[in-house]
């Protein structure tokens, strides 16, 4: 039986196509259907299927979109990432729009990008959605991008369109999570980022970063199987001091992207959460390890 009678009769896998056409020599791919295969020339051969058996495409919800400049989204999407869980059990786990305000957690750590035009406030979006829009605005990095808010999240980037489901749940209160604290060291944040990145692999889920934060003074060790770690950095404490383990991993990612010379750490107490501001509207909130 052949399913390729006419146009749109059959689907093939863009994956593998993408992959394929990747490898293949520059230049252009002469393809033949072959017994309900794609066949090139060159040895290439992919399988394809009836479009009567793709699945629907859910439809673009209508309405006005939201409107974004890529590289702003982008760059916010790329913050908010890291902190997005792959668990969608949890209402919690997700991305969600909170009026002007863009916010990812999973539990352990939030990520809040401000001043961005707003979305529908407290409806969860899935971490694989995220990952499609930020494929979609990477390929089509100079166009504009529109969200549509419906049953379903539909972003256009250009010719592109990426469907999302959304979580059937609130998003719980944001606010209850970020603290107010009176306290903070001022420390470089191209150190605080080196320290981050050169201790992360002397840690691990148990063991892990350890802060002493006192005045003109910040030391930091970390050890395990593979080795230790150890330095000391310049930091403003005002008097301040703290000890207080972290796990460096989220430190590097609270300061992806920040131009800032030196940033504020708040802090609380030893098992408070601490917040890392790294300016342009963007914050971290980190739960501190048991030691």
């Amino acid at each position: 039986m052949r399913w390729c009678e006419g146009e749109g009769d059959c689907a093939v896998n863009a994956y593998a196509l993408s992959r394929t056409v990747a490898s293949a020599p520059k230049g252009e791919i002469d393809f033949t259907l072959i017994d309900n295969t794609l066949a090139s020339i060159g040895g290439i051969s992919l399988p394809i299927q009836s479009a009567s058996d793709y699945p629907r495409l859910p439809d673009v919800p209508e309405g006005i979109p939201t409107t974004y400049d890529p590289e702003e989204l982008r760059d916010a999407l790329m913050y908010l990432l890291p902190a997005v869980s792959s668990d969608v059990s949890r209402n919690i786990h997700g991305m969600a729009w909170i009026d002007s305000r863009i916010i990812a957690t999973d539990g352990y750590r939030m990520h809040i990008v401000e001043d961005l035009p707003p979305g529908p406030t407290g409806v969860p979006i899935p971490k694989a959605g995220v990952e499609l829009v930020c494929r979609a605005i990477r390929a089509y990095s100079k166009v504009p991008v529109e969200y549509y808010w419906g049953p379903t999240l539909a972003v256009r980037v250009g010719p592109a369109i990426v469907t999302s489901s959304l979580i059937d749940a609130g998003y719980p209160s944001w606010e209850n999570v970020v603290p107010h604290h009176t306290a903070g060291v001022r420390i470089s944040s191209r150190d605080l980022q080196t320290v981050s990145a050169e201790s992360t692999p002397y840690t691990d889920e148990r063991q892990g970063l350890f802060c002493h934060f006192d005045q003109g003074q910040a030391d930091f060790r970390a050890s395990n199987e593979a080795g230790s770690y150890e330095r000391s950095i310049h930091c403003e404490s005002n008097g301040f001091h703290l000890e207080i383990w972290l796990n460096p991993r989220y430190l590097v990612d609270a300061l992806r992207g920040c131009e800032l010379p030196t940033i504020m750490l708040e802090l609380g107490g030893l098992l408070d959460p601490i917040i890392v501001r790294t300016g342009a509207g963007r914050t971290a909130v980190i739960m501190p390890m048991k030691p």
